[in-house]
């Protein structure tokens, strides 16, 4: 049976009618932000067709892309990211997934770019990121609190495009960029960080088997799921979890498309869905519009319709049997678009 949130979007909807992003070595040179030649916005419709896999939502109120996303209820928060000029953006946009509408959240204190953000202990919570271009990773952590953004214990080093998953009131950051000394970047090789939201601390545990930055994850029955993500220029189709009783990682099946800027989310307390990424392959880069899912009970894999809009550095959430994919880059680098689209999973085993 679909779910109620599910069957009330589509019928809103049918009333209705980075290359550039790549992580530079840590010798190379540091990229400028004002060198960045920011594309235009992309334009989104609504489906016209509401039975289609895919259910085109009307667009955010603005064009992002590497945001990070987290749900609260039955809203889902898009935060930070690049806005249409370049800059780093201190912007929060709520959709509720119930009414199909959007609306303004309070703003970040700062801008951030490549951030994570998840949802612990009754609230959300966005963690590190970059203030610039790959440049001034932040070790901060806020947390919502009465429509307003409290600062919290930062991490004890900066992170940013990591894997973020929380297990009760317990959140792992896992692999992503980390400031090392006389770099402002670099790649993030040692431990996961770990951050007890009900006493405000952090600590350290076992780190990736595979580091890699530009990766996402998802926690599914207590374990914490981290896919894909690149070392240097390669992308990776690495699946691994992690075991917080036992503190030990798993190696997975491989994902089936290598594939880094993505986006995770758990679906039905079985599945964690791998939404589109950066492409790059022989030293050239594009977009993915693959959508795979990860049965944890089977350990299988199984493609699912493509994204209607290929794009990178986007939100992706679950929320019943509705997968939530928003904003990004339709194209390598800061390309920007508010695409705002839902696939019904009513059909995906547990799902239904």
């Amino acid at each position: 049976m679909k779910v109620a949130s599910m069957t009330t979007l589509v019928a809103v909807v049918g009333a209705m009618a980075m290359a550039a992003c790549s992580s530079p070595d840590d010798t190379g040179p540091e990229p400028d932000s004002a060198t960045i030649e920011p594309g235009p916005p992309v334009d989104t419709e609504p489906a016209e067709d509401p039975e289609a896999p895919w259910v085109r939502l009307d667009a955010a109120p603005s064009s992002r892309t590497e945001v990070a996303a987290a749900t609260l209820g039955t809203q889902i928060y898009v935060v930070g990211g690049f806005g249409p000029d370049g800059s780093t953006v201190s912007t929060v946009e709520i959709l509720d997934t119930e009414t199909g509408e959007w609306s303004e959240g309070p703003e970040l204190p700062v801008g951030l770019n490549h951030a994570m953000a998840v949802s612990a202990a009754g609230t959300i919570f966005v963690i590190g990121g970059y203030g610039g271009f790959v440049t001034d990773i932040s070790m901060e952590v806020y947390r919502l609190e009465d429509d307003t953004w409290q600062a919290m214990a930062p991490m004890p080093e900066g992170r940013a495009a990591a894997a973020v998953a929380a297990v009760d009131d317990t959140v792992y950051v896992a692999g992503g960029m980390g400031a090392d000394e006389g770099h402002s970047h670099s790649l993030v090789e040692d431990d996961m960080l770990v951050y007890d939201a009900a006493a405000d601390t952090w600590s350290t545990t076992t780190g990736l088997p595979t580091p890699r930055e530009h990766v996402a994850g998802a926690a599914v029955d207590g374990l914490v799921y981290v896919m894909g993500g690149r070392e240097g220029a390669e992308n990776l189709d690495t699946a691994e979890v992690y075991d917080p009783a036992a503190d030990t990682w798993s190696s997975l099946a491989a994902m089936p498309t290598a594939r880094s800027g993505l986006g995770v989310a758990a679906a039905c307390e079985q599945h964690v869905i791998v939404v589109g990424g950066e492409r790059i392959i022989e030293g050239e880069a594009g977009v993915y519009d693959e959508v795979e899912a990860y049965d944890v009970e089977s350990g299988t894999w199984q493609t699912l319709p493509p994204l209607p809009t290929a794009r990178h550095g986007l939100g992706v959430e679950a929320v019943g049997a509705g997968l939530y994919v928003l904003s990004g880059g339709p194209s390598p680098g800061i390309v920007v678009s508010a695409a705002a689209e839902v696939l019904d999973l009513s059909d995906l085993d547990g799902c239904s």
